[in-house]
């Protein structure tokens, strides 16, 4: 399986970034709801005791972004982190990979 280098330094199998990054674009997408929930997204990602609302962690769950249990995936944060650069409204979504 082709594995692709993140900004990171990790590597992540391609078909998991792309599947990834589909619902990262499609949750941002939404509007301003979705962007919030990209926005919890990250902060979880880089602190794990980041609290997020119940209905945004069912939007996350639904997105297969989080677990059904509430765990984060590293290939999600993985490629989470590397594909995102600032915070909040400020935040920019481009290409995980390296």
């Amino acid at each position: 399986m082709e594995m692709l280098a993140l900004k990171n330094g990790s590597s992540v199998p391609k078909p998991a970034v792309i599947a990834i990054m589909m619902s990262v674009n499609s949750l941002w997408e939404e509007g301003l709801g979705g962007m919030c929930a990209v926005i919890d997204l990250v902060d979880r990602c880089k602190n794990p005791n980041h609290k997020i609302a119940d209905d945004v962690m069912l939007q996350l769950k639904a997105s297969r972004l989080i677990e059904p249990e509430g765990r984060i995936h590293e290939a999600v944060k993985d490629v989470v982190l590397s594909a995102t650069e600032g915070e909040g409204v400020e935040m920019t979504i481009g290409s995980p990979v390296k």
